[in-house]
């Protein structure tokens, strides 16, 4: 996403396309990309916005992942 963003589709940009577009591409709107009712709701926290620096993407906190919360330390299992 970092070189989406270099190349000028900037930082929501990067993300809209690794989420929203993706979801599109492969026909799943509306189940994937997207925060809402019924859609399949993964989610990552991260420790900076990554609308003000893309590479704060780096900056895993922790991720809902099937409807649990796991901290970053958790998934990797330390």
């Amino acid at each position: 996403m970092e070189q989406l963003s270099e190349a000028g589709l900037g930082p929501a940009g990067a993300i809209r396309a690794a989420t929203l577009t993706a979801a599109e591409a492969l026909g799943l709107e509306g189940e994937l990309g997207i925060v809402a009712p019924g859609a399949v709701a993964d989610l990552v926290i991260l420790e900076g916005d990554p609308l003000e620096d893309i590479t704060n993407l780096r900056r895993v906190r922790a991720v809902m992942w099937n409807g649990r919360l796991a901290t970053f330390e958790q998934l990797l299992g330390y």
